[in-house]
């Protein structure tokens, strides 16, 4: 915010007239429209200050340090006290926060998770996305679906750091399964959402074909009968998915499997909802004390989840496959 106008000579007398009658420094800010600290500058500093004189605190620093800050900050992931200590800078941690907080191009984003793609992963990425240039109807078909483990204490990686608006989100390596107390497993296509399966414990293949048979079918016998070409499962290449026993079973039950790329959770619609779902869960920095209260937190989640949401994030897809491919196969904006 910026510094208000410097207080009249008129505004001085009537300050020090409300006070000699006993009037509060709170009254007498309101009476004036001004703020209750330039009112208790303006008795602390007496007659002595001249009319027009601001009271408000003086820059220490100047334009051409701002500009430093700002684009070490633009450049770098380092924090407020490690830009002060990097540019032995004469001025307070609190003061370089502030000179980043007044910047229109900087914001303070948490790190983007995603692995870290190798030039064969942006090459299958990028045939991947060709293949499916020219699907619309299609996205409508597809049973999007993953898993997520959750955290009593909140989602892991929430590393956040000053994020130039003008450029990319940062991103940094991780694992794809983390630690968690609870792992919940998705699936929804354009016009239909599954029922939440909580899972028990590590998941396996025998596991992940009762998964499948619980929840998975019915959603994509429903798929199937609105669309005269039926559905396409998706789920990515994680071992319970692959396993020679899921897969035959697959088969069996005539289900047919979207190809896959890895490190490809931009292209999954569900990384998304997972947002959604973690923001709701963790709000206002909520914990759980037990596994119970958690899943009832992410069921609801789960089920204040909106058809119109679901549906923007499908219609997105068209959308994500152009922009790998303007990329050559790397990572979007989603």
């Amino acid at each position: 915010m910026g510094r208000g106008k410097a207080i009249s000579e008129f505004e001085r007398g009537q300050v020090k007239a409300l006070h000699h009658e006993g009037v509060s420094k709170q009254k007498i800010a309101k009476a004036l429209k001004r703020t209750v600290g330039l009112v208790t500058n303006c008795l602390k500093r007496g007659p002595d200050l001249a009319p027009g004189v601001s009271t408000g605190r003086k820059v220490k620093h100047s334009d051409a340090t701002a500009r430093l800050i700002r684009r070490k900050a633009s450049n770098t992931t380092a924090s407020a006290s490690r830009l002060k200590e990097d540019l032995n800078l004469d001025m307070s941690e609190r003061s370089v926060s502030r000179v980043l907080n007044t910047s229109e191009h900087l914001q303070y984003s948490r790190m983007a998770l995603r692995p870290q793609l190798k030039v064969a992963d942006k090459a299958a990425r990028l045939q991947w996305a060709h293949d499916r240039m020219a699907w619309k109807e299609q996205w409508s078909r597809v049973i999007f679906s993953d898993e997520k483990k959750f955290n009593f204490d909140g989602p892991d990686g929430w590393d956040y750091y000053w994020h130039d608006l003008r450029k990319q989100k940062k991103i940094f390596a991780k694992r794809n399964f983390g630690g968690g107390s609870v792992m919940m497993w998705v699936g929804l296509s354009r016009d239909y959402k599954a029922q939440m399966y909580l899972i028990d414990g590590n998941l396996d293949s025998a596991q992940y074909q009762t998964l499948l048979n619980t929840v998975m079918l019915p959603l994509h016998v429903q798929v199937a009968a609105k669309y005269r070409d039926g559905a396409i499962f998706q789920q990515d290449n994680a071992k319970p998915h692959t396993a020679r026993a899921t897969q035959n079973w697959l088969q069996e039950h005539g289900i047919a499997v979207l190809p896959w790329i890895s490190r490809s959770p931009d292209l999954n619609i569900t990384e998304n909802l997972f947002g959604i779902i973690c923001r709701d869960v963790y709000k206002d920095c909520k914990h759980y004390n037990s596994q119970p209260e958690l899943r009832d937190a992410i069921v609801l989640a789960w089920q204040n989840i909106s058809p119109e949401v679901i549906g923007k994030l499908v219609d997105s897809m068209p959308e994500r496959v152009f922009e790998v491919i303007n990329k050559n196969g790397g990572y979007t904006r989603f």
